[in-house]
């Protein structure tokens, strides 16, 4: 059995709930800004992570490189504490949280060219920057993917005010978002892989792969509800079982309307 863990990061920031227990009282003021303080608040954080035994943890507002939260891959310094090799950064967007946010050239954002202002960010001595979700595994990875969601259309509203006066009215837009997705490979990393033939021991065979997504939609209903579909239509082109797991903004009647997929397990989405 596959152990799936999904958690919004919420940057890093301490939860209400660090200042409860004494292992996490002193982070639970931590100024996260300072890189040695948000490596403090991760490290903890992957304490907690592992005492729930997940083999794929499924994050969302992931940040990568934003002076928030001390300029650190937060995926990447959360995989090392938890020493996973496997582990993926999508943004669904690039640049400072407080500036231009843009899309990226490339949802990674390896290197300054998967980003359109990145040769700028170099040159001032800063990492990419971006904002999304991220996949982390303790079992091997065969293939990575990502879908753009999109942000959906601009809502206009009209507030107190008379017809002809531009101040009465407001746009609304949505940020963009993201699907990251890992297929598993068949068999846990480190497992004994081989079979007495084609069937395996016994005639049993291996398990089917499990591809596993991360996404996080819109906090309009009617555009995550667009996001969802696409998600899952992406997630589920990919081979094996699929997991979608993720915050989808979306309360479990709506998705039970929808029929999209089945869900697994009852609460808030």
């Amino acid at each position: 059995m596959t152990r799936v863990l999904t958690l919004n990061l919420q940057h890093g920031r301490p939860g209400a709930g660090a200042a409860l227990d004494p292992a996490t009282a002193p982070l639970a003021g931590a100024d996260i800004r300072d890189a040695g303080a948000a490596r403090e608040v991760l490290a903890a954080l992957a304490d907690q992570l592992r005492a729930l035994t997940p083999d794929v943890i499924a994050l969302q507002e992931v940040d990568l490189g934003q002076a928030r939260s001390g300029r650190l891959d937060q995926a990447a310094e959360l995989a090392r504490h938890l020493g996973w090799a496997h582990h993926r950064f999508a943004a669904a967007w690039a640049g400072p949280v407080a500036g231009l946010r843009r899309r990226p050239r490339r949802s990674a954002l390896l290197s300054p060219a998967d980003d359109l202002l990145g040769g700028l960010r170099e040159s001032a001595g800063l990492p990419p920057a971006g904002f999304g979700n991220a996949l982390l595994s303790r079992l091997s990875v065969s293939s990575w993917h990502v879908r753009r969601l999109g942000r959906g259309p601009a809502l206009v509203t009209h507030d107190d005010g008379a017809a002809w006066d531009p101040r009465a009215y407001r746009v609304h837009t949505s940020t963009a978002r993201v699907l990251l997705a890992a297929v598993l490979k068949d068999r846990p990393a480190g497992e004994d892989s081989r079979a007495a033939g084609p069937a395996g021991p016994a005639g049993s065979r291996p398990e089917p792969c499990l591809a596993v997504g991360s996404t996080h939609l819109a906090t309009r209903s009617d555009v995550a509800t667009t996001q969802l579909v696409d998600a899952w239509a992406a997630l589920t082109s990919l081979p094996g079982h699929h997991l979608l797991a993720g915050d989808l903004n979306l309360r479990a009647d709506a998705l039970a309307r929808l029929g999209t997929a089945r869900a697994l397990g009852d609460g808030a989405t």
